[in-house]
């Protein structure tokens, strides 16, 4: 996300019904680069016990392709979304210094929390503060 843009860097993924249209994007968190990579678990073996994690030394969020038997989550698209949502969440944490220096700043209840609730926090903190500081 390049001045809150993704921007693709690879291309086009197989997986249409899923509506992954990159494998890979750039993104800029705290002027940092970072990307988000969508990969198997046969390419990543940290995937078969997760939806995805991030990397703070390679700065990488990698999050988990649907498997063709994945048929508990119906809609997908909203999962990759709250996994991608979670995943820069902790990015941003570590790139703060906080995930180093505090428990709770890795705690993954919180940062669910803040991925699930984004959207509504972000609407107050618009609508009543506006885009200035």
């Amino acid at each position: 996300m390049v001045n809150g843009k993704m921007t693709n860097t690879s291309s086009k993924t197989t997986k249409k019904a899923y509506n992954i249209t990159e494998k890979k994007t750039e993104i800029e968190i705290l002027g940092s680069k970072w990307t988000i990579e969508y990969k198997k678990e046969s390419e990543d073996v940290t995937l078969i016990k997760t939806d995805g994690y991030c990397d703070w030394t390679t700065r990488s969020i990698i999050i988990a392709e649907a498997q063709e038997d994945d048929k508990n989550v119906g809609n997908m698209q909203k999962h990759y979304k709250e996994t991608e949502r979670h995943e820069i969440i902790h990015a941003f944490l570590h790139e703060s210094g906080l995930a180093a220096c505090s428990p709770w700043a890795k705690n993954e209840e919180m940062v669910d929390w803040f991925a699930k609730q984004w959207k509504k926090i972000s609407e107050v903190i618009g609508g009543s503060c506006g885009d200035n500081d």
